[in-house]
């Protein structure tokens, strides 16, 4: 699973893990917005892109505005190793992206790692055992129930003794 990791700049030490993606721009149809947002943020080019599969809603704070977004979540396949440089995003709040099987996303999920939508692992475990994959899907795309709030829960605190920085893949 592509994940992509993701800070409030207006609230550094705050971070949290979620699928890439981002909005439409002018002229744009959503599966070219789905293309651009993972060559920007992950530097990926040759996607297979499948049916919908999931759609939310989401009304949450980030930085100094209240974000009211719809997301319509597709399940992609990378078709070759042709990739290019990720767009510097840092400023925009995305700090880099990670592959990770679906027993890592997990078992950081299960240690706290702040995850959008908190489901996530769920959602692709069920993807997974009915083996959605990229294959077309003759009805419309589930609708998730997200909640509202304070999404994402964003804040990092240390528990047991322990630093809230994550831990990536291979770190000690």
């Amino acid at each position: 699973m592509l994940l992509v990791r993701s800070q409030d700049v207006h609230s550094p030490g705050t971070w949290w893990w979620e699928l890439p993606g981002g909005g439409l721009e002018p002229g744009e149809d959503a599966i070219e917005a789905l293309l651009r947002e993972l060559r920007e943020e992950t530097g990926l080019l040759d996607i297979e892109v499948g049916a919908a599969r999931w759609t939310w809603r989401a009304v949450w704070r980030f930085s100094d505005r209240v974000v009211d977004q719809s997301d319509t979540v597709h399940l992609c396949r990378q078709r070759s190793l042709l990739a290019q440089a990720p767009a510097p995003l840092a400023d925009e709040g995305v700090l880099g992206h990670v592959w990770l099987s679906l027993e890592e996303v997990r078992g950081h999920h299960d240690a706290g790692t702040p995850m959008v939508p908190h489901q996530l692992p769920d959602l692709v475990a069920t993807a997974v055992r009915e083996r959605t994959g990229v294959a077309a899907r003759a009805e419309p795309p589930e609708v998730v129930d997200i909640g509202t709030g304070e999404l994402p829960p964003v804040t990092n605190r240390p528990s047991a003794g322990r630093p809230a920085q994550p831990r990536w893949p291979g770190s000690t």
